[in-house]
């Protein structure tokens, strides 16, 4: 399945959803009298407590999966947002409706980023349906394992404090917008507030509690479904150091992986389970049996005695160190307002250099100062950062161990000089792959989205000069897309690659310095040079006189600047 077609089938789907949400009820239900069931069945897709309402029938059933044997007929199947979305899509996609469940209960940020793409507004409400429930896996024979020794639960508070000291290289499925993942800030905010402890609204806006929530934010895996793809590409034999030290994931997708059982164990949250009210969706098309049933389903999981279940289930503060404080109380309010205002100051970043003559003097400067720059990141800020090459031109990967889990410890791959030939441009859309958003638009990943390219911009790639146009042609459609694409230039030869990307005149390539006769004003913007030179589209100020790594510094802090970010 191409997973961009599908994310936008799946978000075609949002006018028939919103048309077919169950009103919300109150109070206690009448059973449908006579048949119960209607005659009929119907199957529903839970994103909200996978981990308790598993199909295994000797484990404690979760309290949705308790309401539906009441009826009998309604079959409850636990799946994370991240599966569930890839399944609807798919289905979507073939047009093979017999795959969809009958009533779907996502996540509630999932549906916030439904409405507010559909018609601009979020349901502030935390009161829906039911919960869900995240845990800490520790990979075994870690310093961080030692610590913990047999402990079988750690806090939200002393988690934070761990991710805060570098001791956690954290993996979180999809927190920005379709799973409880995202809950792990409010998590954080709340578990440093001692649920009642006297932090105020106004401290939460103030940023008091940002440095406990940052650390657990700073290294997330960024886009949909993001963790199932990494965790599926561990398949046995499972290369060990490649794994993350800790995983922050909903149970369900952990049991997803059952060979990932080898080499972490489970810990429990301690507090609350993370838990976050949400919507319940029936699909378009139903016949009036199958959704009479599911409305009288809906009405049962709102009425009294079941919703004082679910609480029970998420949000009883007794015995707990840090109970969350009230779900519509001005603290609460306020953590989702500072936590959408991070959400805009996200940076999700990739580099990329071009393996020649002319960068190799410069890979270790511009890669302190880049280091430099994301070191100084403030704690309110956030940063996904992807990597260098892992080899040979134009093929990438993340960072290896420390890489991801500390976006700030950078480290030059060892990899071969290839000359001048190394394709740039196929190094640009590599590389603006694993920064984009799937939805191709931008639209439900707030985050800004950059790609470095360090070259001496001499090569636009092999192939022929059409396959060249079209390479090019594609870096302005990323750009287009919101992912912005800057270059760093060394050297004193011709700019062709810059040239084929953002001129419309072709470049003579053959003589150095050589530009065309126009360029657009949009491409001083975007395009720097580290060596003074007078076809340069952006001489910065700052450079005149200054060595090589002052020029070098100055870029970055400039290209950091225009990110929204980091004073060097």
């Amino acid at each position: 399945m191409d997973p961009s077609r599908g994310g936008r089938v799946l978000a075609d789907l949002v006018g028939g959803l919103i048309a077919l949400i169950v009103v919300y009820g109150v109070g206690q239900v009448a059973l449908p009298s006579g048949d119960r069931c209607h005659g009929t069945s119907i199957t529903v897709w839970s994103s909200t407590e996978p981990g308790k309402a598993r199909a295994d029938t000797t484990a404690e059933l979760g309290v949705l999966q308790r309401a539906a044997e009441e009826y009998g007929c309604v079959e409850v199947v636990p799946k994370s947002s991240g599966f569930a979305q890839q399944e609807i899509a798919d289905a979507l996609n073939h047009d093979n409706n017999s795959r969809l469940p009958d009533v779907w209960l996502p996540t509630h940020s999932f549906w916030n980023e439904l409405l507010n793409e559909h018609d601009g507004r979020y349901d502030d409400s935390l009161g829906s349906v039911t919960t869900s429930r995240m845990r800490l896996y520790v990979k075994s024979g870690t310093p961080l394992a030692t610590s913990l020794g047999s402990a079988s639960s750690v806090g939200w508070k002393a988690l934070a404090e761990r991710a805060r000291a570098g001791e956690l290289d954290l993996v979180k499925e999809n927190a920005l917008n379709s799973t409880s993942g995202a809950m792990t800030t409010i998590l954080a905010f709340e578990a440093a507030a001692g649920g009642g402890s006297g932090i105020s609204a106004d401290d939460v806006r103030a940023g008091k509690l940002d440095t406990y929530a940052a650390p657990l934010e700073r290294s997330v895996a960024s886009y949909p479904g993001e963790i199932v793809e990494f965790l599926s590409s561990f398949q046995p034999p499972v290369d060990t150091a490649t794994l993350p030290t800790a995983m922050i994931v909903e149970e369900a997708v952990y049991k997803g992986f059952p060979h990932l059982a080898q080499h972490y164990r489970g810990v429990d949250l301690a507090g609350p389970d993370p838990t976050l009210d949400h919507p319940f969706l029936i699909r378009p098309g139903l016949d009036d049996r199958r959704k009479r049933l599911a409305t009288a389903l809906h009405r049962t999981l709102v009425s009294d005695g079941w919703q004082k279940q679910f609480d029970r289930a998420g949000f009883d503060p007794t015995g707990t160190e840090h109970p969350l404080t009230a779900r519509d109380g001005k603290v609460v309010a306020a953590v989702l307002e500072r936590w959408r205002e991070t959400l805009r100051k996200r940076i999700s970043l990739a580099i990329t250099i071009d393996q020649s003559g002319s960068t190799e003097p410069h890979k270790a400067e511009i890669t302190e100062a880049i280091s430099v720059a994301l070191d100084s990141l403030t704690e309110t800020d956030r940063v996904a950062f992807y990597g260098f090459p892992a080899g040979r031109g134009a093929v990438f990967g993340p960072l290896s161990a420390p890489g991801f889990s500390d976006p700030k410890k950078l480290a030059v791959p060892e990899v071969a000089n290839l000359g001048g030939s190394s394709p740039v441009i196929q190094a640009v859309r590599e590389t603006a792959d694993l920064v984009r958003d799937e939805v191709g638009v931008n639209a439900d990943n707030p985050r800004k989205q950059a790609v470095i390219v360090i070259t001496d911009g001499e090569q636009a790639g092999a192939g022929t000069a059409e396959e060249q146009r079209s390479a090019a042609e594609s870096i302005r459609r990323y750009r287009a897309n919101g992912v912005q694409v800057f270059f760093v230039l060394v050297g004193d030869k011709p700019l062709c690659t810059v040239d084929r990307v953002y001129s419309t005149v072709a470049s003579d390539c053959r003589r150095p310095g050589n530009r065309p006769a126009q360029i657009g004003h949009d491409e001083r913007h975007w395009v720097y040079c580290v060596t003074e030179r007078p076809d340069c589209p952006t001489p910065l100020e700052s450079q005149k006189g200054k060595s090589d790594e002052e020029h070098i510094r100055a870029i970055v802090q400039q290209i950091f600047d225009q990110l929204g970010g980091a004073p060097l």
